[in-house]
């Protein structure tokens, strides 16, 4: 597969999560291919630590700035490896455009800025363009960078603004700003090679979020168990559950079913959080 990660708009951690994907899919036991196509080199420059650190398994990556070069390269090489992944610049150049002909998938990285969000129809026209001439592009926008707070006005209004973009569809797995990935980056590594702790953190967050986000579709639409669902809320138990410690948590919710959250909520006079969280001990206790 060749997976091309690509904005217009700089700034929005495309070299990283184009890293961290390369080393995931290293880790899983796939030969990987990175190419650098910025002509800052941040990428080379992350995997050079990698291998200078002769941390295992290796990850082969090469520079081409140009389109023409990404081009030839990839259609020359293009059976020797499970996956290609092209880091491209943040411009319009002919890296990037090359990049979107030979590409598979494109991930599309914003951070929740508006800035961000307006680059989006300038990636729009690029991949119509692409389109025009070729078949089978996947488009995805993934939120990068992503506010922390349960309630984060300006990522949800982000994830409302992506989704009326036709040429994408959103990824409902937005990346926090979280400092072990620019300390892995920086290192060569991903981010789950960072110490014990972290990773269990990694682990746990990722199962409490996918039973949490499960429970609230199942209990609102009568979806089935597993759903895949996107956005952002929950907050502790309230009046009338459990007593005993509370922890406030996160999880992601479509915004199809956030609002279907606000309307039941409304009709039985509470609030968002403590909609979900009496939705959530229902379902769970069941």
């Amino acid at each position: 597969m060749i997976v091309a990660v690509a904005n217009t708009k700089g700034g929005v951690g495309k070299t990283t999560l184009a890293v961290q994907l390369s080393l995931a899919r290293a880790l899983a036991g796939r030969d990987v291919w990175l190419i650098d196509g910025d002509r800052q080199g941040t990428a080379m420059a992350a995997i050079a630590a990698r291998s200078e650190a002769e941390k295992q398994p290796g990850i082969a990556c090469a520079q081409y700035a140009d389109g023409p070069q990404i081009r030839a390269q990839v259609q020359q090489q293009l059976g020797k490896w499970d996956d290609i992944i092209i880091d491209v610049g943040g411009r319009d150049s002919t890296a990037l455009r090359a990049a979107l002909i030979l590409a598979d998938t494109l991930l599309v990285p914003f951070a929740p800025r508006s800035y961000d969000v307006w680059a989006l129809d300038d990636m729009a026209e690029l991949v119509d363009d692409a389109r025009s001439v070729r078949d089978g592009l996947r488009a995805f926008a993934v939120m990068n960078q992503a506010d922390p707070g349960p309630l984060s006005t300006d990522n949800l209004d982000a994830i409302a603004a992506v989704t009326e973009v036709p040429q994408f569809i959103y990824l409902p797995t937005p990346l926090r700003r979280r400092k072990a990935f620019s300390n892995a980056g920086g290192a060569g590594l991903s981010v789950t090679e960072l110490s014990p702790r972290i990773v269990m953190a990694i682990h746990k967050k990722t199962k409490v979020a996918e039973t949490k986000e499960a429970a609230v579709a199942a209990f609102v639409t009568g979806a089935p168990d597993g759903q895949s669902v996107a956005v952002e809320t929950v907050a502790p138990y309230e009046k009338g559950l459990p007593k005993g410690n509370k922890r406030q948590i996160s999880i992601t919710i479509a915004p199809e079913l956030l609002r279907k959250v606000d309307e039941r909520a409304d009709a039985m006079g509470t609030g968002r959080s403590a909609f979900i969280s009496m939705a959530l001990y229902k379902a769970l206790k069941e």
